[in-house]
């Protein structure tokens, strides 16, 4: 396999240098290698930051994410990919069409005759990616031993103030400022241990269908 994984930080796919695996990439491949039954190596995943749009005209940015699909795909066939995953935040309720905005740059894809646009998988975290990790209060506290410890939650009704922690990315960050144990990468290391069915049950309108449609695409 090489996968072109595309999604919108280094928390999610990892940096360049590597000091980092990024969140998705580890669920990615720990979602593949079960579905395989052999381990996936970080190698056979490659990654694109996909720059997200900072425009008001719902049109204008409906139109951009669907290009970018579409140019994410041409990029992964020029480098002679198997496979692509795109995963972006949905970032609240107001963005409810986003999921629908990349399927349509899946959809201009293959219409366009892009061969691995059938092979091409969209997510969109609910409400960010933050929230699949706290979709297991287990893996967090055995990664950090937080104090307080992490508590079962509804990962997906997660949303408030950025600086509250009803939002994802201020909880999990929460959690880390209160870690009594070191670790070099936690959010990798938190997906690398998050149980997948319980991730997939928690995260039902979010992660489930990407898994589904990872398991089904992928090759």
């Amino acid at each position: 396999m090489r996968m072109l994984l595309v999604s919108e930080g280094p928390s999610d796919i990892g940096d360049p240098a590597g000091d980092r695996v990024g969140a998705v990439r580890q669920l990615v491949r720990r979602t593949l290698g079960r579905r395989w039954s052999r381990e996936v190596d970080t190698g056979e995943i490659h990654t694109e930051r996909l720059v997200r749009l900072h425009r008001r005209d719902e049109e204008v940015e409906a139109a951009g994410y669907a290009a970018k699909v579409r140019q994410m795909i041409r990029i992964a066939e020029s480098e002679t990919c198997t496979c692509v995953a795109i995963v972006v935040d949905r970032d609240g309720p107001r963005n409810q069409h986003r999921l629908g905005q990349l399927r349509e740059g899946r959809d201009r894809a293959e219409r366009d005759g892009l061969a691995l646009a059938l092979r091409t998988t969209i997510g969109v975290a609910i409400e960010t990616m933050e929230a699949w990790l706290l979709a297991d209060e287990k893996a967090i506290n055995d990664v950090l031993c937080p104090e307080p410890p992490a508590g079962a939650c509804d990962p997906e009704e997660l949303w408030g103030p950025k600086n509250s922690v009803q939002h994802p990315k201020a909880r999990i960050n929460l959690h880390v400022r209160n870690a009594t144990k070191e670790s070099h990468d936690p959010v990798s290391e938190v997906a690398a241990l998050v149980r997948l069915d319980l991730l997939e049950r928690r995260c039902a309108r979010g992660f489930q269908p990407f898994a589904e449609e990872l398991r089904a695409r992928a090759q």
